[in-house]
This record gives structure tokens, sequence and C-alpha cells, in this order.
């Protein structure tokens, strides 16, 4: 078994020679193009550090992996608990897990996230207008003066939408949360959505920035539609070791004390 391991913020601290056996290895990856030529190689990698997990989304590489210090909504190992995960892994302890991705579309571009994507005013205090409405009927969800709109799956909260006044999503909940941030109005309106859907800037007053992630891809036109999809989930390992997010089929939950009713 060979495991790779992408740490490029150096959150982990391996014990020298440990796992290097005939049977398996650990290899350290100092870059996602690193992995071009390994990518037929390794049969896990792990990730550590949010950074870490986002830019192999980003890139799309194929291989199952394990989040390590994930602060997120995907099952994560903590950081002390690394060694032991890696034996786990090698032991063959694990179940696979499907995390869902989000396919964005802006005009010619396309883009992944694994989070949350942001179309937010470029300048501080400055609000513009957006609209959300369904693909399939054009039917109008949303319509308000914001500073922006943010939109999160599964592994995206909680996060930044959920700070924002949004809800927690749990891994079997097939849809996103759409989340005005700072709205120009006195409810706090939020969206529970299955894609495919849009979102429009319907009125160009101040510069809107797409946000993708950690990063900021391109500048959002008044008019041109942000088009959001369900894209290819992330294979993700789960381990004993593994902090699981909130799910609908948990069994964490008390059962109901009969005395109380």
């Amino acid at each position: 078994m060979k495991i790779g391991i992408f740490d490029p913020a150096g959150h982990l601290s391996l014990t020298p020679g440990r796992f290097q056996e005939t049977d398996r290895s650990l290899e350290l990856i100092p870059s996602t193009t690193a992995i071009d030529s390994h990518d037929r190689e390794f049969d896990f990698v792990v990730a550590a550090g949010e950074s870490a997990i986002l830019d192999l989304v980003r890139e799309e590489r194929p291989m199952p992996v394990l989040p390590v210090a994930v602060d997120a909504g995907v099952p994560s190992v903590p950081e002390h608990q690394i060694e032991s995960g890696l034996e786990s892994l090698a032991e063959g302890s694990f179940e696979l897990q499907d995390v869902p991705t989000i396919d964005v579309t802006l005009g010619q571009r396309s883009f992944r996230a694994l989070m949350d994507v942001m179309a937010i005013t470029a300048e501080p205090a400055r609000i513009s207008e957006f609209r959300t409405t369904t693909s399939e009927t054009g039917t109008v969800v949303d319509q308000v003066r914001a500073d922006g709109v943010t939109v999160s799956g599964p592994g995206g909260t909680p996060g930044y939408g959920t700070a924002a006044g949004g809800p927690i999503l749990g891994q079997d909940v097939k849809g996103v949360a759409v989340v005005p941030v700072g709205q120009f109005r006195t409810d706090h309106p939020h969206w529970v959505l299955n894609p495919p859907f849009e979102i429009e800037v319907v009125r160009e007053e101040v510069p809107v920035s797409l946000v993708v992630d950690d990063r900021s891809v391109d500048a959002v036109p008044a008019h041109e539609p942000i088009r959001f999809d369900w894209g290819q989930p992330v294979e993700c390992v789960v381990l004993d070791e593994s902090v699981v997010p909130v799910s609908e089929n948990s069994t964490d939950d008390p059962a109901p004390d009969p005395d109380s009713a």
C-alpha cells in the first residue's frame, strides 16, 4: 500500500522510519502537480489541513483522500491521531464516503467547490442586488439587496454560510444552503435548494467577485448568471479516528426518555 502525504502547511509530525515496510510506505507530496507522475501508484492521499484538501479538489485528483486536521463538514482525523489513523488505514480498517461537490459555471469558465461559493461585493460596505432562480422552471426563489450571497454544500457547513445565519447540512441532505450576506432588510431568509439553480447580479452598482472555496476566481458581470449544479463527489476515507460531521442517519442522538412524555 502506498500513501501520499500532502501537507503544504506542515501540520503533521510523523515518527521517522515508521510505516516504511515492504507492503506499505509513505511518500511526501510537495505539490498537487507532483501527483501527476504518481497518480497510478498512490492508493490513498492524506490531505493535511483545509488548503490541502481544497487544492486536491480543485485539481480533481482521482484517488481516495484521507482528510486530517480539516475543520469543516468532512470526516477528518485530528492532527494528534494521525499515526493511529495511518495504522488503521494500512490495516484496511476504513470505509469510503462520497462528499458532494458543487460545479460552478460563469460564462465559459467552470470551477469545482467542496465547501462554499460566494458572489460578494468587491468594495466594503457596498451592497448589490442578487436574484436566485431555479434552472428548470426559472422560478424566482429570492431577490435581495445585500453584500453578497454564499452557497454552501454539506462539506462547507459549519462554515461561513452558517456564520451568516444559514443551516448546518448533514451529509445525507441532497441540497445546498443559499444565504444572503449582510442583507438590506429586516428578515433573515435562507434557502436549502437542490441544484441546478442560478444566481444573477441584477443591479450593477458596485463590482462583484466570485469566490470559490478559498480563492477569488473572477469578476461577476451584471446579468451574467452563475450556474450551480452537483459536481463529481470526493471519495473520502473514514476511520475510527475520524470526526464525522452530522448525518441524518446518525445514531448518536440519545433515545427519547419515555418518562419525559
